[in-house]
């Protein structure tokens, strides 16, 4: 069997009307990925810096978050025997031809430990 001429070109024009939602989906599923491996950085550079607080001190938070995420800022709260380590960091998101920046954030708790 042959194409009629009038089918031609059908095919092309599905693909072009297609073709946008397609780049959407998989501008999405990319768009995706990144925040959800910042939050995974995120939350690691938190417990790593809440061990170190609980540990070490409150100074200590900082450096400990830096060697697992360096482009984040850090902020520490001692309550009593419980220390916080908030650590955030910003992501520009590209949705098509626009572009914003949103702010991610990961907090972990621990209870200080008895300095020996």
């Amino acid at each position: 069997m042959g194409v009629n001429r009038e089918d031609r070109g059908q095919a092309t024009v599905e693909f072009v009307l297609v073709l946008p939602v397609l780049l959407m989906c998989v501008a999405l599923i990319v768009q995706t990925g990144r925040v959800v491996a910042l939050q995974i950085q995120l939350e690691a550079a938190a417990r790593e810096g809440a061990r170190a607080a609980a540990v070490e001190g409150p100074a200590a938070a900082g450096a400990a978050v830096g060697r697992v995420y360096s482009g984040a800022t850090t902020d520490v709260a001692v309550d009593g025997v419980w220390i916080e380590v908030i650590v955030r960091s910003e992501l520009e998101l590209v949705w098509g031809v626009s572009r914003s920046t949103a702010t991610f954030e990961a907090d972990a708790v621990m209870r200080l430990e008895a300095s020996g």
